[in-house]
């Protein structure tokens, strides 16, 4: 799977973009510049680097995983409204920004 990056898309094609989801909920950001901040995060699944010190081995498989519709995410990140969304991940290929 090529990792996705939220983009800005028309209203029909918002409706109809998928990402598979492992994992989403409200903490508070552990590490970094913005540790002790409010956050949500979203954990994607689908991730082909395969780091042998990853944490979260059974997010690879994106067939594991429902997928949710971008604007479902989107909006469920804006009830909130936190600074910030995290998806969690070491290295870049396994991130993604949703703002």
């Amino acid at each position: 799977m090529s990792h996705q990056r939220a983009t800005m898309m028309s209203e029909p094609q918002q409706s109809a973009a998928t990402l598979p989801v492992m994992e989403r909920f409200y903490s508070v950001q552990g590490e970094g510049a913005y540790s002790g901040h409010a956050a949500f995060f979203i954990r994607l699944a689908g991730c082909d680097v395969g780091c042998v010190w990853c944490d979260v081995k059974e997010s690879w498989d994106e067939n594991q995983h429902p997928r949710m519709p971008v604007i479902d995410l989107v909006q469920e990140v804006r009830i909130p409204a936190l600074p910030f969304v995290l998806s969690p991940g070491a290295s870049q290929p396994c991130t993604i920004s949703v703002f």
